[in-house]
């Protein structure tokens, strides 16, 4: 039997993949969690900055911390992790090293902050560091998810029709 399930032609984690999602510790979960909120790739010293930004912890009790002095010490910390969860197929590098996860695991993975009651603590804390309504295509999908999952409908619903305007208008009919 395959290991991937698919649902209406989206393909879906694989059940591995699943089961690694569930089953990883407090600071791999936080580091899928932000990445869910976030959703667009970023570089591995940003999401160490939203990890500080968070107050998160390493599996080994170290806070994470903003301050240069604890830089390297931080990223250290961060790079095998991130490894490990590429490897796990939960996290995909994209061009320049940038971090992302799967569509399908940021999807079940940005749920789950909603049902911990963590999404709006999260978010508050990346965006001290991440402007993402900075317009970019991606950004402004993300932007949609944040507002759908915050629960305000309509706004969420305008931003997508003007994505969807602004994406599909030949250049010359679109403001600068």
């Amino acid at each position: 039997m395959k290991d991937t399930i698919k649902k209406k032609g989206k393909k879906m984690p694989t059940n591995t993949e699943l089961t690694t999602y569930k089953n990883l510790p407090p600071f791999e979960k936080n580091i899928v969690y932000i990445l869910s909120i976030i959703y667009t790739p970023i570089a591995t010293t940003l999401l160490k900055d939203c990890l500080a930004a968070a107050g998160v912890k390493t599996n080994k009790g170290l806070r994470f911390d903003d301050s240069y002095k604890y830089r390297s010490l931080m990223l250290n910390e961060l790079r095998p992790t991130v490894d490990m969860l590429e490897k796990a197929g939960i996290i995909q590098k994209r061009e320049y090293g940038r971090l992302a996860l799967k569509p399908a695991i940021a999807d079940i993975a940005i749920r789950q902050t909603v049902k911990e009651n963590r999404f709006n603590s999260l978010l508050k804390a990346i965006e001290t560091k991440i402007d993402l309504m900075n317009g970019e295509k991606m950004d402004l999908v993300a932007a949609v998810r944040i507002l759908f999952y915050q629960k305000k409908w309509m706004t969420s619903w305008i931003i997508t029709i003007s994505i969807k305007i602004k994406f599909t208008m030949p250049n010359h009919y679109q403001r600068s």
